[in-house]
């Protein structure tokens, strides 16, 4: 086995966040309505207090 073929920590970490953001979207696609309130309810508030 070469040292090309093996994984290093950097290849660990970007299949990592490959993963992590695949399964983000998933839910962002599932769950709409929370998306909506992660970005409605700082715009609310920003409204209501200015």
């Amino acid at each position: 086995m070469s040292a090309a073929s093996t994984p290093t920590g950097t290849t660990y970490a970007v299949r990592d966040s490959v993963t992590m953001l695949r399964r983000n979207l998933t839910h962002m696609v599932r769950y709409p309505s929370m998306t909506l309130m992660l970005i409605g309810q700082p715009l609310l508030f920003l409204l209501l207090f200015t």
